[in-house]
């Protein structure tokens, strides 16, 4: 299944910036704990859409502002770390 998030970020200023993020998905159809299963399966494509669009602003962000780009990108491993770096802590 092919699903599509959009991500608004807006920034100190008011001005926002739409990220359409397409993601692909498999969802559980059936089995005992099926809600459960969906859940986290919609809760890792959240979190999959948000990276995403994030890394998205920021390198953009980066360049319009390249002196920023190490702040901003060191910023965004300590707010998302990569799904390796989750699972070695």
């Amino acid at each position: 299944m092919n699903m599509r998030i959009q991500i608004t970020i807006t920034n100190q200023d008011g001005q926002t910036e739409v990220h359409p993020i397409d993601v692909e998905a498999e969802l559980p159809e059936t089995g005992d704990l099926l809600i459960d299963n969906v859940e986290q399966a919609v809760i890792r494509l959240n979190k999959a859409a948000i990276r995403a669009a994030i890394v998205q602003y920021l390198e953009e962000l980066s360049k319009k502002k390249p002196e920023m780009r190490k702040q901003l990108m060191a910023e965004l491993s300590r707010l998302m770390p990569s799904p390796t770096e989750s699972k070695e802590n």
